[in-house]
């Protein structure tokens, strides 16, 4: 995948590529950082589409449908199975998880170290490299010093847009190679992550420099790390709005949690309808919610036999709080709690 920069534009579709701006050292030193992430993409983007494609021509030889097929449109026509391409579209779902996490690193790799100049690169790598232990002061910094993803602020969210449109750049130039594809052909369509994989890839994934420590979660779907969202859940969705959703195939959900106290009364329900209308105004495809305490859901960990019924949204499915691992279980408790709208 080859992205040349010219005068600070995406090779591919001619957008800047990114929100940097000021002084001319810092545009270029982010440049740089920005290109450096495009090739990583590229390249990880093409291992896995080798390997779909090795797992999908096994399919088409090794593993009919004729079940599915005989429900589908299209392989009755072709006379091909739904392994062979016979369906009169194919496509391979392509997930992005992670994206908070990397927004949020990337702004504070602007900020702390190229405009502000709070920060090197070497005392951010050696932070990076012990898992932060040490080096608690300036992990603090970077938590609350520069602006997160989930509150409106057009700064931090500017990176989360530049990294869900350089990602989806990388799914459009895929389906460009047609040796990435297989034999039968098909397109390759990107997605939002869902379920709880942001726990299942936490041990995977390193420390990062928004502060998050190996081997906790990552943010879930396309919602806020943890925390981070500090100014309610209208500045959320505006945040979430700013997206370029329209390019995935499925956004993913955006996971809220809100206190029972928010929605207590009569006059509180109402507002909550008005929420309810104003996501839908803004064009957030899939948001889901959970009224519950943390307190209640503490209790429910430390007494499961007392609390067989309660039932969570997890992300995009519900499920027995108790029945989740404890992993999951730390995951939805430390999702914000909403307290005001």
């Amino acid at each position: 995948m080859e992205l040349v920069l010219n005068n600070g534009k995406c090779a591919l579709c001619g957008r800047q590529i990114g929100p940097v701006t000021g002084d001319p050292r810092t545009f270029e030193s982010m440049l740089a950082v920005q290109q450096a992430f495009k090739e990583q993409i590229s390249y990880f983007m093409k291992v896995m589409a080798q390997g779909i494609k090795v797992v999908k021509e096994a399919q088409a030889d090794r593993v009919m449908a004729p079940f599915c097929s005989s429900l589908s449109e299209g392989p009755l026509q072709k006379g091909l199975d739904l392994a062979q391409g016979g369906a009169w579209y194919t496509a391979y779902g392509v997930y992005l998880t992670g994206l908070a996490d990397t927004a949020d690193s990337l702004a504070i790799i602007d900020k702390l170290i190229y405009r502000d100049k709070k920060v090197t690169w070497d005392q951010l790598l050696e932070a990076i490299k012990v898992n932060w232990k040490g080096y608690e002061n300036l992990r603090q910094l970077c938590i609350n010093d520069v602006p997160k993803y989930g509150n409106d602020d057009d700064f931090a969210d500017g990176w989360a847009v530049w990294v869900m449109d350089t990602w989806c750049d990388s799914v459009d130039w895929i389906n460009t190679q047609k040796d990435l594809l297989p034999y039968y052909g098909g397109l390759y369509v990107g997605a939002g992550i869902i379920g709880q994989n942001n726990v299942t890839f936490g041990p995977w994934v390193g420390a990062m420099p928004n502060g998050r420590t190996h081997p906790k979660p990552l943010a879930d779907c396309i919602s806020p790390s943890p925390g981070v969202d500090r100014n309610g859940p209208t500045a959320v969705i505006k945040s979430v709005s700013k997206l370029p959703t329209h390019r995935l195939a499925l956004d993913g959900p955006l996971n809220l949690r809100l206190s029972t106290e928010l929605v207590a009364t009569d006059r509180d329900l109402e507002n909550f309808v008005s929420f309810l209308r104003a996501i839908e105004e803004l064009g957030i495809y899939h948001a889901q919610f959970n009224v519950v305490s943390s307190d209640l859901l503490r209790k429910a960990m430390k007494e499961p036999e007392k609390y067989r019924d309660l039932v969570v949204r997890v992300a995009s499915y519900c499920a027995y709080f108790v029945e989740l691992t404890e992993e999951q279980q730390l995951d939805i408790i430390n999702r914000t709690e909403q307290q005001h709208w």
